[in-house]
């Protein structure tokens, strides 16, 4: 009895995750939004040639500071050498995305939607 409650549980959950699945990909088609991670965006911005960087060397300890207008949107990114410590996303005033390192770390590599129009090609 148990092993036959323990397959049909395990087949409902993998029904569950196909489902939400699905549902994630009609709703990125519908809002024409997408996924990214934090790291993905600190390298596009790292990489783009209109990016402004500030180096500066605090009691030891190098920090890079990014600064990159595109069209609408005001990309803001700080490093402690390779670190993230933070990273926003801004278009006309609204916060499209806030990191900070503090706070957000088990964030880092998790995918956040934003709008397509801002997805780094």
């Amino acid at each position: 009895m148990d092993v036959k409650l323990s397959n049909l549980t395990g087949k409902a959950q993998v029904s569950l995750r196909h489902a939400i699945a699905y549902m994630k990909e009609k709703i990125t088609e519908l809002t024409g939004s997408t996924s990214i991670t934090i790291m993905e965006i600190a390298s596009y911005i790292q990489n783009q040639p209109e990016t402004n960087r500030i180096d500066k060397e605090l009691l030891g300890t190098n920090y890079s500071f990014y600064y990159l207008k595109k069209e609408d949107a005001t990309y803001h990114l700080e490093m402690k050498s390779t670190q993230i410590l933070q990273l926003d996303v801004h278009v006309k005033n609204h916060d499209i995305v806030s990191y900070r390192s503090y706070r957000d770390h088990s964030k880092l590599s998790s995918s956040i939607k934003i709008p397509e129009t801002l997805i780094p090609e």
